[in-house]
């Protein structure tokens, strides 16, 4: 597996574990954070859709999907940039900047992974 791939896999393995932890135990990711405990059914809603994420990931890195992986730094650091914003313009929510920085390690991780790969094609799958 090059590094890319390992990049992706590690970080879809990680949003599979946050979104199936949203959904099955919400309350438990909320106290780490800080949040207020969820008494709504949107955070298992979310939770299912970080779960389904990571298995795109997951899928991702079996075809070595190369555009995946160069959509998601994009993606990812946009996404780096939101947190952000909530986390800087909402009090109580400082903490959602861990989430961001997870984010932002992985982006970097990959969009060096990518830069260093050779020449790596799209595939066509």
């Amino acid at each position: 597996m090059n590094s890319p791939s390992r990049s992706i896999l590690v970080f879809g393995v990680y949003i599979l574990l946050v979104g199936l932890a949203l959904f099955f135990v919400p309350n438990v990711i909320t106290s780490i954070f800080g949040l207020p405990e969820p008494t709504e059914a949107w955070v298992k809603l979310v939770g299912a859709l970080v779960f389904a994420l990571g298995l795109y990931y997951i899928q991702a890195t079996r075809d070595n999907n190369v555009a995946f992986y160069r959509m998601t730094v994009w993606v990812r650091a946009i996404f780096v940039v939101m947190f952000a914003i909530i986390a800087l313009t909402n009090a109580g929510y400082i903490n959602l900047l861990l989430f961001a920085a997870v984010d932002a390690l992985g982006t970097v991780w990959t969009w060096y992974a990518l830069r260093q790969a050779p020449a790596m094609k799209p595939s066509m799958a």
